[in-house]
């Protein structure tokens, strides 16, 4: 793969909690190459040895970002994060990004779904059954496609709660 190809893959944004599975299923499904992951400061000495061998498989973590999903603020908080991120490694919506709505706890699937419809992005969620299928979600991309999402990242973004 050449530097060319390798700037066009998607990053993909992941929720790692204690389930794994739908990270598998999605790094086959979509034959991901870069990854930034989600996940809780507490649960970093269960998922280290999980993101070493990621990047032992090829798999470039680009980052690793911490959040708390059981402070005071947590969904308004994540969801923050997770735009900075994507305006980070997405280069400002330059590059493409696609999310998973699979993983973690309920708020950061919330918070996940959330930068989805701010960023306007295309997702997938991860069914927990015998062959983990894979449901591809272009609802947030066709909203982008149909209206201007820039007033939703904008009452998310810090200072927008005050």
């Amino acid at each position: 793969m050449t530097g060319a190809d390798t700037a066009s893959e998607p990053v993909h944004f992941l929720l790692l909690g204690n389930a794994k599975e739908h990270i598998f299923r999605a790094i086959e499904y979509f034959g991901i190459q870069k990854v930034v992951l989600f996940t809780s400061q507490h649960l970093m000495s269960e998922n280290q040895p999980f993101i070493e061998q990621l990047e032992r498989e090829g798999i470039s973590v680009l980052e690793t970002v911490f959040l708390d999903p059981f402070e005071h603020v947590a969904l308004e908080r994540m969801t923050q994060r997770m735009l900075e991120a994507y305006d980070l490694h997405s280069n400002g919506g330059a590059h493409r990004v696609i999310a998973g709505l699979t993983g973690g706890t309920n708020l950061m699937v919330l918070a996940m779904g959330m930068m989805c419809l701010a960023a306007g992005l295309k997702s997938h969620y991860v069914v927990h059954n015998e062959t983990n299928d894979l449901i591809e979600i272009d609802f947030f991309s066709n909203l982008a496609q149909n209206m201007d999402l820039s007033e939703i990242q904008r009452s998310i973004l810090p200072g927008a709660f005050r």
